[in-house]
């Protein structure tokens, strides 16, 4: 399994992942954006290895997932377990329900 990192997910911006739900597919999210929130305190201490990042993807606005862990697969990255959070419609459109994985 990949360490789950900045890097990884960065270049896959756009890409699809498929929330599974008992082994199916039960939703479709689009990777939207990977952000990246090192603090300053790590740009000053190189000791400090952690690279905080979140995920938002995109997915429809209904049906949508409750907050939790969820195995999702990618055609590059395979099947990854990721906690998700549901943080709303996208406010710009409106279209798409929002969800959010931090890794800190």
């Amino acid at each position: 399994m990949q360490d789950h990192t900045f890097a990884l997910f960065q270049p896959l911006v756009g890409s699809l992942f498929q929330l599974m739900i008992n082994g199916q597919p039960a939703l479709d999210l689009t990777l939207f954006n990977v952000e990246d929130l090192t603090v300053e305190d790590r740009l000053r201490d190189p000791a400090i290895r952690s690279q905080p990042f979140s995920l938002i993807f995109h997915g429809p606005l209904s049906p949508f997932a409750n907050q939790g862990n969820y195995a999702l697969m990618h055609a590059q990255l395979g099947n990854l377990e990721m906690f998700l959070v549901p943080i709303g419609p996208d406010r710009k459109t409106g279209r798409n329900m929002q969800y959010q994985a931090i890794y800190n």
